[in-house]
């Protein structure tokens, strides 16, 4: 029985020994240069471990595999891109990833960008794939995909909401638009829906309409002053006759407006077509949303640059040209 017994405390004693040990192994910092660590959908436990190891973030994947199943959190690991620092025990390393404390990319979408300027900036970023940038134009672009994303339209151009983004690396073209749409309808909130039943618009009418305001306006407090001169022409029943929409439907071009690109016909031009253009032109940013559903009370009809961001505004025909004269004609 003392033999026993004997045993007993020796095998107690050589347990607690191996997990002391393990603990003590577990929870020692590994010093290494700053990695980066991508977890792919579906990988088994072990073979995380080991690939952590083989980058030098781990000392033991057995010993991190096991703990982790006897913690029953070899489950629980979510995928994505891990940014790990010198100095992190294998502690340190689990709970970054069973917290998923992905690295984080920032990226700044501009008011008034098209969705190809959006395409092309995400192009250039370091997460996206040669083939990232026409991908997304081409989700952009589908009609099924938008109408999946909730929104009812052809495409997505004006929905994708500006602003800067602390985002994970995009798993798909398709994931970061849904997050872009989603943000937009987060900002178009209940009292915009019911400000645009008010005034008789639809929520295409005003995001086209606040597409348009976002590439005319170049102060924010004209904005308000743009678009009551659009929604006085509209219910006159006068062309918008605005650049900007020229200039979205016109391939190639090359920064010069002419006078013949002025006559068109492509259905954006509001020179040659009555009322607001087929969808947005760009992708507006809340100021230029807030200014369509609620423009200044004026009689404006006309404006013209005056070449430092700021407009002239008249209400005839002889003044604008006048203004014309003044700060165009003479600019040329």
């Amino acid at each position: 029985m003392k033999y026993f017994i004997a045993a007993a405390a020796l095998l107690i004693c050589l347990a607690a020994g191996c997990l002391l040990g393990t603990y003590i192994s577990l929870d020692k910092p590994v010093n290494h240069d700053e990695a980066t660590f991508v977890v792919q959908h579906g990988t088994p436990l072990i073979m995380i471990a080991e690939q952590l190891a083989r980058a030098g973030i781990i000392r033991s994947p057995a010993l991190f595999a096991v703990y982790a199943r006897l913690a029953r959190v070899d489950r629980s690991i979510k995928a994505g891109e891990y940014q790990f620092q010198s100095g992190l025990s294998s502690f340190d390393v689990l709970n970054k990833l069973k917290n998923g404390d992905c690295k984080l990319y920032k990226i700044t979408l501009i008011e008034g960008w098209t969705a190809a300027q959006i395409a092309d900036y995400l192009a250039n970023q370091s997460f996206a794939a040669p083939s990232f940038g026409p991908h997304f134009l081409s989700v952009i672009n589908d009609e099924y995909f938008a109408k999946s994303a909730g929104v009812d339209e052809k495409s997505l151009e004006g929905y994708l909401f500006p602003n800067t983004y602390f985002i994970e690396r995009p798993r798909t073209a398709e994931w970061l638009v849904s997050r872009l749409v989603y943000e937009f309808k987060k900002a178009y909130t209940g009292e915009l829906e019911a400000r645009a039943k008010e005034i008789g618009f639809s929520q295409r009418e005003v995001i086209t309409l606040a597409s348009i305001i976002e590439k005319e306006a170049g102060l924010d407090s004209e904005r308000a002053i743009i678009s009551s001169v659009f929604h006085n022409r509209l219910k006159k029943k006068m062309p918008l006759q605005a650049d900007p929409t020229v200039i979205y439907g016109l391939k190639g071009f090359d920064g010069n407006l002419r006078k013949a690109d002025l006559s068109n016909p492509h259905p954006y031009n509001t020179y040659v077509h009555q009322g607001l253009p087929p969808g947005p032109i760009s992708n507006p940013g809340l100021a230029s949303i807030r200014a369509a559903l609620w423009p200044a009370t004026t009689d404006f009809l006309y404006f013209v640059a005056r070449g430092n961001g700021s407009h002239e505004f008249t209400k005839t025909l002889s003044e604008h040209s006048k203004a014309v004269a003044k700060y165009q004609i003479k600019a040329h």
